[in-house]
């Protein structure tokens, strides 16, 4: 993953013996950097490449006119993959988006039983029904 490890090699020069959150925060930004600028340069190299003029001639494309150097787009895929199965898909990830969604399936059920305990500013968004309960079952019925 040469992006990231780049991008950690010149946080780390930059930062020198900063705390890990300011090498995080340096790294991230070199990564943002990274890949802003080189989509800014192979959309300007591909309008240059194809002497695209107008509207006209980008909507006649048949390939993408954004998008990253083959270099960097193979890079980001990388480093995609690895997010994916370290972070991302990580047990305790997992773990606690289950219990996430728990939780939130719990709150909606104790509301949909009793709108009433709603703070009242959510309460007012269905004013327009007669009866606000009304209103509420009908967004948590099926059907």
């Amino acid at each position: 993953m040469a992006i990231w490890r780049d991008a950690f090699g010149h946080a780390r020069a930059a930062a020198g013996g900063a705390p890990d959150r300011i090498l995080r925060y340096v790294t991230l930004r070199r990564l943002i950097d990274q890949l802003v600028t080189d989509l800014i340069a192979t959309i300007e190299h591909r309008i240059t490449d194809r002497d695209l003029r107008s509207a006209a001639d980008i909507r006649a494309l048949r390939e993408p006119l954004v998008g990253f150097s083959a270099a960097l787009e193979a890079q980001r895929l990388e480093l995609k993959s690895f997010l994916l199965e370290n972070l991302y898909r990580h047990y305790r990830v997992v773990r606690m988006m289950r219990k996430a969604q728990d939780l939130m399936r719990a709150l909606f059920q104790a509301y949909a039983a009793e709108p009433s305990q709603l703070p009242p500013h959510i309460l007012r968004r269905h004013t327009h029904a007669v009866n606000p309960s009304r209103a509420w079952s009908r967004i948590t019925s099926p059907g």
